[in-house]
């Protein structure tokens, strides 16, 4: 069996074993019960917005905004962070803020935003923020310059100006859900997939994310459907799922994939589902949401009963291991090293995820150098399997 070794240069691990669901509330700290979104900065601080205003919590400490200290609404249907670690946020009505630490920035339709009814935000590498709007399409907003996608000036790549979900892949493509399917923009041109033109499992597109092997997943409420460029792939309740309603997905440090459902949380290994409800721990059998936090950690958003984490996998104390597992130079600015017991490099595979959870690069070593000169200044995290080890560390490409 793999040991998991999860060494951070941000926290101090301790031994967890046997791990159930922990779910934290109002009574808690959160702001409010209803998430609806979660993510994570580069300090590894959890993030959930909700229909109250937006939690920040370090592990210890809870920070709540809402109208009171500078949101223009509290209603924070999705969020998430940029390559500068500064939040966004869309609004169920007024539009999106940005939040840089400090200070609250308002964007509407009187400053190029498509529709003031936000549902889904998301940043690209180059800093670019794209947002589903209900009612007006996508935008996209570079700092300066406001661009919109919809169904009249874009009918070939938007079908429905009612925007469910907007996410960036490894390789820059912008990929929208939609109520009538999803399409991808590579810059050029747009692709629409619906039950028209391909296998998709349902024309109702509420989350779509990414694996580590590149295929691409659609959460339907009709179910799940998993696409590699040629084949499509479909889970129902059938195949194990608890119910056809599935809100959200990810998938973990292990390969394993999550989803949010509206019968509990399921967790697939590629072959069998295994389902998680309130006798598990969770706040609810209502899922709104589902991330991954830099720790592997799985977090799911419960309708009205607040945020539940499940820890995946052991953790092995750091300082039992110091000067065993260990990166250098970190920072750097193209060849890091990896440090193993008998340096043994045999079958050593890597996968570097940058802060939105995309993995844009990942390979193998023979000697347990990985070049990262390609890759954009910032905080990454790498994932190394060896023959007999998994271990999850934070670089910093200069």
């Amino acid at each position: 069996m793999k040991k998991i070794y999860l060494i951070n240069i941000l926290f101090v691990i301790t031994i967890v074993c046997n791990a159930q669901w922990t779910t934290y509330t109002t009574s808690n700290g959160l702001i409010g019960n209803d998430v609806k979104s979660i993510a994570f900065d580069t300090l590894g601080n959890k993030w959930f917005g909700t229909g109250d205003g937006v939690s920040k919590f370090n592990g210890t400490t809870w920070t709540n905004y809402n109208t009171d200290n500078g949101m223009a609404e509290a209603n924070a249907m999705s969020i998430c962070f940029d390559e500068q670690n500064n939040l966004w946020c869309a609004l169920s009505n007024y539009g999106i803020q940005k939040f840089d630490g400090t200070t609250w920035t308002n964007y509407t339709t009187g400053d190029g935003l498509a529709n003031n009814k936000a549902r889904s935000i998301i940043a690209d590498a180059q800093g670019n923020i794209y947002t589903a709007t209900w009612g007006g399409g996508v935008s996209k907003f570079d700092g300066t310059t406001w661009t919109t996608y919809n169904s009249s000036n874009t009918p070939t790549g938007i079908c429905h100006n009612n925007i469910q979900v907007v996410k960036i892949d490894a390789a820059g493509k912008l990929w929208v859900g939609m109520e009538c399917g999803a399409s991808v923009f590579d810059g050029t041109s747009w692709t629409i997939y619906d039950q028209t033109n391909s296998s998709l499992i349902g024309n109702d597109v509420q989350d779509i994310f990414f694996d580590a092997t590149g295929n691409t997943w659609f959460t339907t409420s009709l179910g799940v459907s998993k696409f590699d460029g040629t084949t499509w792939t479909n889970y129902g309740t059938t195949d194990g799922l608890p119910h056809n309603d599935i809100k959200s997905g990810v998938q973990d440090d292990l390969g394993n994939y999550w989803f949010a459902t509206y019968g509990g949380v399921s967790e697939f290994d590629g072959t069998t589902f295994t389902n998680y409800t309130t006798t598990d721990g969770l706040g609810s059998l209502l899922i709104r949401t589902i991330a991954k936090d830099d720790e592997g950690n799985i977090w799911a958003g419960n309708f009205q009963a607040g945020a539940s984490v499940h820890v995946v996998g052991n953790r092995i104390n750091e300082n039992n291991y110091y000067g065993k597992y260990s990166i250098y130079p970190n920072p750097s600015t193209d060849i890091i090293n990896i440090q193993i017991p008998n340096n043994n490099f045999k079958n050593m595979i890597f996968e570097i995820s940058d802060i939105q959870g995309r993995v844009i690069k990942k390979g193998t070593s023979t000697n347990g150098s990985f070049n990262i000169s390609g890759l954009s200044k910032g905080l990454y995290t790498i994932m190394v399997n060896t023959e007999n080890d998994i271990f999850v560390k934070k670089i910093v490409k200069d």
